[in-house]
């Protein structure tokens, strides 16, 4: 809500077009305007269209503004696009500026009443002039000129001056109720800074030795509600301490602290307190609710440290719901990290920042950071922890192994570039060895280090040791295209390619084909197969691969005869119809031998079926050449 209009000193036809119609009243600063031009105060038009019984229509002309989705914050609004791209409800400030200029030079006067106040300004400067004003009859001091209250001199001034005492405590105590009211005001209108600010005035300002303790626990206590609602748990703490100090009957702080405690995630600390009044029907149930999160939290933690992320995750998961506090909020990240989700640990991590910068959370964020191999921001991360919180031993050790592993990793880099492979695989087990009890399973970090050193083996034709590496990889991550190359390339150097082939076909009959360097591999392999079960012709013949095509011709005869059908009449079945077998094979290989093109593919590997393919190939393109020169000729 705004202020009240009797408060108002402009003329009506001045005010009329700021009237929240549904609190009636001057709307607050922070207004919202509908896009049929009617203004209204942010909390009052939220709450309006929050209501589960509300037709999300305009209060004044029933304007339908569904697609509305208004809040009432002290520093900004959100709204929806309307379908014709126009806002259907948005802050004042920013959609009317000159509209809301006239609104904060609304004359009004004080809400403390002409009778102890005489101040009258701009409704802009009213904030202003609550907190710093010294009204008359109260607190700690006389009214000031200036921005305070007015020291006018006149019948009234002077009885007051001069009055009994009767007539001071009246006074003083219909100035402090006026401050508490508009601070009530502000507070129930979502405006928790402002009415901070005026509930800390009259604490100041009527808060001395002879204040009345009960109006002074409840200024306390809203004031403890109002720092709650701005994130400002420490202090709500201390108010609710000294209004229940002041006042021990009012129980209302025991939720208060309670909740306060909570968020912080100091759960101990609320079971304790919550103990010590727990005669009471609020301390009981406070106290049943804190020991039940502060319960469940440790089992969370308990399974953490033994490592069981997923049952803490689970735990905390479902604490998250009750409690979003740092501690709760952290605990759920390490797991995440533990569980190889290190997005979701990193963008947990961000969020506790976001309501301010902790060293733990720099801590994680870091983990989090060098597990994607960004040694830089990792380093970065843990060096601002650790400035946080110099006591804090996870900056600090993690920071060290993070320096260390960005040293080590840019001279690995170095000494790949120089070709020097064990030199590589040397570094890369430092790495390893060094951030064994950090590094989380499946990360982009374990994959690099893997797969630099699955490479560097396989150029030291250390094959097993090559193939053991793509193992870690593709165990951690199935779709590494990197694993399932090095796992193939290794496998050849192996001489176990139709293995290599049987495993990447599942590859590439679902994602691998998409991947360029799985396709290679993939005809590597192809090749390799068929090159190792294609007939050997110079075994054929007895031969070596670099006899002469008249040794070839040579030798095909005296195979020819021995192999020759005839000469098998009379042999069994199995044996005639090996011999004829070989004879074809005899006449097969005299004429891919004795061609030059054809034993030139031969020799590179390739079987009869891709020679015939190639010479093909060859003859389409030949033919093709001599149709265009022959074209060109006869024009």
């Amino acid at each position: 809500m705004g202020l009240e209009l009797e408060y108002v000193i402009s003329p009506e036809s001045h005010v009329a077009e700021f009237s929240c119609l549904i609190c009636h009243s001057l709307c607050s600063l922070n207004a919202l305007v509908t896009s049929c031009s009617h203004v209204f105060c942010s909390p009052c038009l939220t709450r309006w269209l929050d209501s589960p019984n509300s037709s999300k229509r305009c209060p004044a002309c029933n304007l339908d503004l569904s697609s509305s989705t208004a809040t009432s914050t002290t520093t900004s609004s959100q709204y929806t696009p309307s379908r014709q791209g126009l806002p259907v409800v948005a802050p004042l400030v920013t959609t009317q500026p000159l509209a809301y200029r006239v609104l904060r030079r609304v004359k009004v006067k004080c809400p403390v009443g002409e009778k102890f106040c005489g101040w009258r300004g701009d409704y802009g400067d009213l904030q202003r002039h609550m907190v710093t004003a010294e009204h008359g009859g109260g607190g700690r001091g006389e009214a000031k000129g200036g921005d305070g209250c007015s020291d006018v001199e006149g019948k009234e001034s002077s009885e007051r001056k001069i009055g009994d005492a009767t007539s001071t405590d009246e006074s003083s105590n219909a100035t402090r109720d006026a401050y508490k009211e508009q601070a009530d005001g502000l507070f129930s209108g979502g405006n928790y800074l402002e009415a901070l600010e005026l509930y800390t005035s009259a604490i100041s300002r009527f808060g001395g030795p002879t204040a009345d303790p009960v109006y002074l626990s409840r200024v306390h206590g809203n004031r403890a509600a109002a720092r709650y609602m701005v994130g400002m748990y420490r202090g709500c703490v201390e108010d609710c301490d000294r209004a229940m100090m002041l006042d021990p009957e009012y129980r209302k702080c025991i939720t208060r602290r309670g909740r306060a405690l909570r968020d912080m995630g100091e759960f101990e600390e609320a079971v304790r307190r919550a103990r010590q009044v727990q005669d009471s029907a609020e301390g009981a149930a406070e106290l049943a609710k804190s020991r039940q999160i502060e319960q469940q939290f440790r089992r969370g933690v308990d399974m953490l440290d033994r490592r069981e992320y997923g049952p803490a995750k689970t735990a905390f998961s479902g604490l998250v719901t009750q409690n979003s506090s740092p501690r709760v909020l952290l605990s759920l990240a390490r797991c995440e990290l533990g569980l190889g989700n290190v997005d979701r640990a990193a963008r947990l991590s961000l969020q506790v920042n976001r309501g301010g910068v902790q060293a733990e959370a720099m801590e994680v964020g870091g983990l989090a950071a060098l597990m994607r191999g960004d040694f830089d921001r990792a380093c970065m991360m843990f060096k601002e922890g650790s400035r946080l919180d110099p006591d804090n031993k996870g900056n600090q050790d993690a920071g060290r192994k993070g320096r260390m592993a960005k040293s080590v990793w840019a001279e690995a880099m170095v000494e790949k570039g120089k070709r020097e492979w064990e030199r590589v695989v040397e570094l890369l087990n430092v790495i390893e060895d060094s951030i064994k009890d950090i590094i989380v399973q499946g990360s982009e970090l374990e994959s690099m280090i893997y797969v630099e050193r699955a490479k560097a083996r396989l150029r030291m034709k250390d094959f097993e040791g090559s193939l053991k590496d793509s193992g870690y990889i593709l165990y951690s991550k199935e779709d590494s295209a990197e694993g399932w190359v090095v796992k193939s390339r290794a496998l050849m150097g192996l001489g176990r390619e139709e293995e290599a082939m049987e495993d990447l076909r599942r590859v590439m009959e679902s994602w691998g084909a998409a991947e360029e360097r799985v396709r290679e591999v993939w005809e590597q392999l192809e090749f390799a197969v068929r090159k190792k079960n294609r007939t050997d012709y110079y075994a054929l013949f007895g031969l070596p691969s670099v006899c002469s095509e008249m040794e070839i011709k040579k030798q095909y005869k005296v195979k020819a005869l021995e192999l020759h059908p005839d000469k098998w009449m009379e042999a069994t079945t199995e044996d005639r119809a090996g011999a004829t077998e070989k004879f074809k094979l005899l006449g097969e290989g005299l004429e891919i031998l004795t061609d030059d093109f054809k034993r030139r593919l031969y020799d590179e590997g390739y079987d009869k079926q891709a020679i015939e393919d190639r010479v093909q190939r060859a003859e389409r393109a030949a033919h093709h050449r001599t149709g265009y020169h022959g074209h060109h000729g006869s024009g």
